[in-house]
């Protein structure tokens, strides 16, 4: 896969612009977005609460490769196919599983964040 650099950037510019709304531990919550969630939102994927999947976000989506990476946790919620954001972000941002693990950890601070997206974008920011 080739990473997506431009929202790779996009991303890490809002991130640093707007400290307060990043909560890295959480794909979204009431103040904030991780590295994640911020890349699933800005990619307009429609975000969806299912009372049965309380522990995750999910996002609609038609994309077979997001369906494929997400295996068993698919779902259908009103009708309409649903995926954790997880998978979501990982097939926008252009990542490997292993690369998205990596981006997506909950302990990153903002610095570490640059760090990975420098060297995901190839070393350029």
């Amino acid at each position: 896969m080739t990473p997506n650099v431009p929202l790779l950037r996009k991303v890490m510019e809002h991130i640093e612009a707007h400290p307060e709304q990043h909560v890295q531990r959480s794909w979204r919550c009431g103040t904030g977005m991780c590295f994640a969630g911020w890349a699933a939102d800005f990619s307009g994927l429609e975000w969806v609460y299912d009372p049965d999947h309380l522990d995750a976000e999910l996002v609609y989506t038609d994309d077979d490769a997001v369906l494929t990476a997400a295996l068993w946790e698919v779902d259908e919620v009103n009708g309409r196919t649903a995926v954790p954001v997880v998978y979501a972000a990982q097939r926008v941002l252009g990542l490997t599983a292993r690369q998205a693990r990596w981006l997506f950890a909950s302990t990153h601070s903002r610095a570490n964040l640059r760090e990975i997206v420098t060297s995901l974008a190839g070393g350029e920011l």
